[in-house]
């Protein structure tokens, strides 16, 4: 993934071109679980794991990709690129993919214009903000791509953000538990 920050201004300009398009196809890229290239589980009912990103290809033939990038200040942030995850991973792991296309958590959010922002975090320091999040919404569905990670120990799940992992989470409710609105992270709203 990314070994710098992108630049905000980037981030914008491509989330401005996939705004007000259709989604046809969203792919998810996975990590591998051996040397049989068997995929890694990805839904977990509640939120989806996409490890290495998510592909979104629209009617108009574009593809675009979500991935995480490393923000120094802030640990990870998620990046939206105007160009296939092919572009981002090594040849062995661009193969590692799976169509989510007919899921149904993506079914409203496929062919009807989306909207497309980031959640930006600057923690209170006034320096170059982490993208926390990307919501691709419809109304009424949401889809919240976000850098995080989950474990589970003893019975109990943790998720933790700004991992160099993203998460796909369709509920703002849950989004909201976890914390991506808390202004004790930097933002006011």
């Amino acid at each position: 993934m990314a070994s710098t920050p992108r630049a905000t201004r980037e981030n914008e300009r491509v989330a401005a071109r996939l705004s007000e398009q259709q989604l046809v196809g969203v792919k998810y890229f996975l990590l591998t679980l051996n040397d049989d290239a068997e995929l890694w589980d990805w839904d977990f009912g509640a939120w989806h794991q996409p490890t290495m990103g998510v592909e979104f290809a629209t009617e108009q033939g574009e593809v675009f990709s979500a991935t995480w990038g490393e923000y120094f200040n802030w640990g990870f942030g998620v990046d939206l690129f105007d160009e296939p995850m092919s572009t981002h991973l090594v040849p062995e792991a661009a193969g590692n993919w799976v169509d989510v296309s007919t899921h149904d958590a993506w079914s409203g959010l496929l062919r009807t214009p989306i909207d497309v922002a980031f959640l930006w975090n600057d923690y209170g320091t006034g320096q170059q903000p982490c993208p926390d999040a990307l919501k691709l919404s419809t109304d009424p569905t949401t889809a919240w791509v976000i850098t995080a990670d989950w474990q589970r120990q003893n019975s109990k799940t943790s998720i933790q953000l700004g991992a160099d992992d993203l998460l796909v989470i369709f509920n703002d409710k849950l989004v909201e538990v976890l914390g991506l609105f808390d202004s004790n992270r930097g933002r006011t709203s």
